[in-house]
């Protein structure tokens, strides 16, 4: 993986990852070649067990909605396998 960052913000752990493409070339903010990713994927898992509400998002730009984590099994383009569309 390219990028990984778990953080907490707003009782809520995030998390972002990205799988590195070997055909990209380096970056002007430092990632040397190879390093980029093409597509990522970024969850929300409540840091509170009494919070039902998880949340993904992907490349493809939608916010997924499940009670139950979706991070793991998030692809980096395209819908999820468990989940709803966030409104």
């Amino acid at each position: 993986m390219a990028l990984r960052l778990p953080t907490f913000e707003s009782g809520y752990i995030i998390q972002l990852s990205g799988t590195a493409y070997g055909g990209a070339p380096a970056t002007c903010n430092g990632l040397g070649a190879g390093d980029a990713a093409q597509a990522y994927k970024a969850g929300a898992d409540p840091a509170e067990p009494t919070n039902w509400r998880f949340f993904a998002i992907n490349a493809s730009g939608t916010i997924y909605e499940d009670s139950s984590s979706l991070y793991a099994a998030m692809p980096e383009v395209g819908e999820p396998a468990s989940g709803h569309v966030y409104r």
